[in-house]
């Protein structure tokens, strides 16, 4: 039996560096961590933190995404920033852990002056 779609959103496949994760104890300078979405959609992003800094559900994050320019994405580099609540952490075998996230408030997209 094939699994129901729950999503509301269309989620792309987009890797954008995650710049600044707020809220996470050890996390807070994510540029060192090297980490990115792996999907986002209007109504929230998914991101892969590394095994044993799991976050509990129902945790609240702030974030930026650095957005490069390029094609597909636009002329010039951009920031978004956001806030949302973790719905879901999934264990991976490569020493991941997944993280779901919902965005509490529309997300906010700056350009760069450069």
């Amino acid at each position: 039996m094939a699994a129901i779609e729950r999503r509301r959103h269309r989620r792309l496949k987009l890797r954008f560096p995650i710049s600044r994760l707020g809220g996470l104890p050890g996390l807070e300078s994510a540029e060192t961590n090297d980490l990115r979405t792996y999907d986002i959609s209007t109504g929230g992003m998914y991101f892969r933190l590394p095994a044993g800094s799991e976050p509990a559900r129902g945790k609240m994050v702030s974030f930026q995404l650095t957005v490069p320019a390029g094609e597909g994405h636009g002329l010039k580099p951009c920031t978004i920033q956001g806030a949302g609540r973790i719905v879901r952490t999934d264990p991976h075998a490569s020493h991941q852990c997944g993280v779901a996230v919902t965005f509490t408030r529309p997300v906010a997209l700056q350009l760069s002056s450069a």
